[in-house]
């Protein structure tokens, strides 16, 4: 048995010679548009992967209707794991102290993962830091390298989590560096906002309703 999380282009050829060995397969947390090329009067050889899964999870009725429309009925409406997984560790918080005692009583935004046009974004005007506001920040890229380009473009109070700063460096800090992996989740319970990419707002409105104010930004 064979089990592929959602699909990509890149990986219809895998999925070729997988079938050709007679594997039986599923495609878990699918999502489709009618613009991909799946779908696409010239994508004949991409459409003709999706029967071949001996089952199709998707996400929404969209999706289960968009596969049906084109003859593939073996299908069930699954949900967005990702998004249920958001939920999930927002019901069941375990505190992390450092952060909470960053966050206090001021509304928190947190930035994550972030890359390099996000930071820059963010770090551009730090008066917005400095008053009602803070920022918790989670690069992708935790290199020491990469911190270091952060840290430079700073000048307000900030800490950085590896650190262990003590309780007053983290209440006078209005930025915090989570320059570790596997903690940004536990901050959800502390959303007052949260920069995200409008492909994501627009997949799941009512998650981002339910946790945080919306600020969106296009790269």
């Amino acid at each position: 048995m064979g089990v592929f999380c959602q699909i990509r282009i890149l990986v219809v050829f895998t999925c070729r010679n997988v079938f050709k060995r007679q594997v039986k397969c599923v495609l878990i947390a699918a999502s489709f548009r009618p613009e991909q090329p799946f779908f696409r009067w010239y994508g004949g050889v991409y459409r003709r992967i999706l029967p071949q899964f001996h089952h199709v999870f998707v996400q929404n009725k969209a999706d289960k209707q968009l596969l049906a429309q084109h003859g593939i009925k073996a299908a069930t409406v699954a949900g967005d794991p990702r998004a249920d997984r958001v939920l999930e560790i927002a019901q069941s918080h375990i505190d992390i102290p450092l952060i909470s005692t960053f966050a206090a009583n001021n509304k928190v935004l947190i930035a994550g993962s972030t890359w390099p046009p996000d930071e820059d974004f963010l770090l551009e005007k730090q008066t917005l830091w400095t008053q009602d506001w803070k920022l918790l920040i989670a690069p992708h890229d935790i290199g020491a390298f990469h911190i270091q380009q952060i840290t430079k473009q700073l000048r307000i109070p900030y800490c950085r989590f590896s650190d262990a700063p003590d309780k007053d460096t983290l209440q006078q800090s209005r930025i915090l560096i989570l320059d570790t992996i596997g903690l940004l989740s536990q901050g959800l319970p502390l959303w007052r906002c949260s920069l995200y990419r409008r492909r994501f707002w627009q997949k799941h409105p009512q998650l981002i309703r339910t946790h945080c104010t919306r600020l969106t930004r296009d790269f």
